[in-house]
């Protein structure tokens, strides 16, 4: 307890954190993709029980089922647990296992660096549990299976092993700065241990900051969505010693899940660990001591009219947890005990963003329905992926006018239209370089008689033109990551393989594509991919 008769964040290892989640759950806490009828409703899906017809069943048996369960709040958990519905052919024999806080934005369970698959169940009757290699903190949990009895059908019944999980929340607005200040206006530490988890869909932004008037500091912040922790414990100005030291660690921390830092330092000794992975190395310099004065800040670098101060994003997402040198700073700042910056807005609710991603593998695609017959061909979507090369987007234009094409190509975004009226028959355009570094890219695409123009990341100066003769009629589909080629005798074949990564913020004719709807196959129809996941994995 926290001497306020508050849980703490994480169970010790005494306690076990191994209670049953699910089976007082109630029916409505359980969901799916879709049942077989009533009685195979999802919340039937209890281990041991045999309500209904003995667990839950899809009306389809194929790749795009999925049961989740909502606990209410987060917890921690520490197994999970699955059973073929009673006394029948159905059981799952293979799955994935999805988790989020808000029930949108899913992360997949990862082990040993790859999107992990639980073995399943071999009989109807028998219980397969599979202990975590690693907690995780959610408030959902969606069964993916990917594989059954092929005698039968999906059928299951699941539990999940934990306990609660209570942590305070801050939000910052990307304006706020929550300083911690010093009771003598200085600090001068020989170790320190700072913890923090944090969440955001920035890739930039100082996550903590203090500095000293000798010339020290510390800052831990995200460039291009990796940690970068610097550190300089004192540099000579006259003579040859130079304390700056950095390091980075990580990469695609901007994905909206919640990422966990610890620095640990006893004198020029460092360890760093993030989300479990931890680098050790020592600091530059000859000096111990970490000398910093009146403060340190979180979520920013007060103005302060320096140079240093200016040019740096303030953190704009979630923090909770963070603990300084063993002072609580979340529940300081929760009991208002600290000041926040005047400017911008502290809150301690997360505040969640509305984007859904889509994630593609190398056989997906997604179909969405456009305007058909319009003068004016307008798309406009977000990207992000490690491979040079992959098609983004094509099209056909209505009245065999031809047809688009937008591709990633050795890192560039290439248009190509095929022309069929004009004796011109490919128009081509490229913009951007290096657009496969992992970041999140935005590509828009417009064209209407005559004229055509690419703009990459809204850079309006590099934005690439044409004034080729050229008819424009919008056809009635999108195809984005891939191309269903429903005729064979086609004379067009895609220049590039498909896509692989994650796209966002997809805009078809002025209008954004509503992927929860396309997750229900209502407008648009896809092949593997996954909505509301962006499942991208480092290299």
């Amino acid at each position: 307890m926290d001497g306020r008769g508050r849980p703490k964040e994480l169970v010790s290892s005494t306690e076990k954190c191994d209670e049953p989640l699910v089976s007082g759950l109630h029916h409505a806490a359980f969901s799916s993709s879709s049942s077989m009828s009533g009685s195979y409703s999802p919340g039937y899906a209890k281990i041991n029980k045999r309500g209904g017809a003995g667990g839950w069943s899809p009306s389809d048996s194929d790749h795009y089922q999925w049961l989740q369960v909502n606990f209410g709040n987060r917890k921690q958990i520490s197994a999970i647990a699955t059973q073929g519905r009673y006394s029948s052919s159905d059981w799952v024999t293979q799955y994935r296992m999805l988790y989020s806080d808000t029930g949108r934005n899913w992360k997949p369970y990862h082990q040993d660096g790859n999107i992990w698959a639980f073995p399943g169940n071999v009989n109807s009757d028998s219980v397969v549990r599979h202990d975590l290699q690693h907690p995780v903190i959610a408030r959902y949990v969606r069964f993916v299976p990917l594989d059954w009895n092929g005698e039968g059908r999906i059928g299951l019944r699941i539990e999940v092993y934990g306990c609660s999980y209570w942590a305070d929340v801050i939000n910052f607005d990307g304006h706020v700065v929550l300083p911690y200040r010093f009771r003598n206006k200085k600090m001068k530490t020989l170790k320190d241990v700072i913890a923090l988890k944090f969440k955001t869909s920035e890739s930039e932004g100082v996550i903590l900051h203090g500095e000293g008037q000798q010339g020290d500091y510390i800052t831990l912040e995200l460039k291009k969505a990796k940690l970068v922790f610097s550190l300089n414990l004192g540099s000579n100005q006259l003579g040859p010693i130079y304390g700056h030291t950095s390091v980075m660690t990580g990469s695609l921390l901007d994905d909206h899940h919640w990422h966990s830092v610890v620095i640990e330092r006893q004198g020029r000794s460092i360890n760093l660990t993030l989300d479990r992975s931890t680098q050790h190395f020592r600091t530059n310099g000859e000096f111990d001591y970490l000398d910093l004065d009146y403060e340190i800040t979180f979520g920013g670098i007060p103005f302060s009219g320096k140079p240093s101060s200016s040019s740096r994003k303030n953190f704009k997402g979630c923090m909770e947890s963070i603990n300084y040198n063993g002072i609580n700073i979340t529940d300081l700042a929760r009991r208002k005990k600290l000041e926040p910056s005047n400017v911008g807005n502290l809150s301690f609710s997360c505040v969640e963003p509305y984007t859904v991603p889509v994630f593609f593998n190398a056989t997906s695609y997604l179909e969405v329905p456009g305007r058909l017959h319009q003068d004016l061909f307008s798309v406009s979507f977000q990207f992000r992926t490690w491979n040079p090369n992959g098609l983004l987007l094509f099209s056909h234009f209505a009245d065999n006018l031809g047809n688009v094409e937008i591709d990633l190509t050795e890192s560039k975004v290439g248009v190509h239209i095929n022309v069929t009226q004009t004796k011109m028959n490919q128009i081509d355009i490229s913009s951007g370089s290096g657009l496969n570094d992992g970041q999140w890219h935005e590509v828009r695409f417009l064209a209407k008689e005559n004229f055509a123009v690419l703009t990459i990341d809204g850079d309006e100066a590099s934005a690439v033109r044409t004034n080729s003769p050229l008819q424009v009629k919008t056809g009635e589909k999108y195809f984005f990551g891939g191309y269903l080629n429903q005729m064979n005798n086609s004379s067009h074949s895609v220049l590039q393989p498909s896509f692989q990564g994650c796209m966002q913020l997809i805009q078809v004719d002025d209008q954004l594509v509503n992927l929860s709807e396309v997750a229900q196959r209502r407008p648009g129809s896809f092949a593997n991919v996954s909505i509301d996941m962006c499942a991208i994995i480092d290299r």
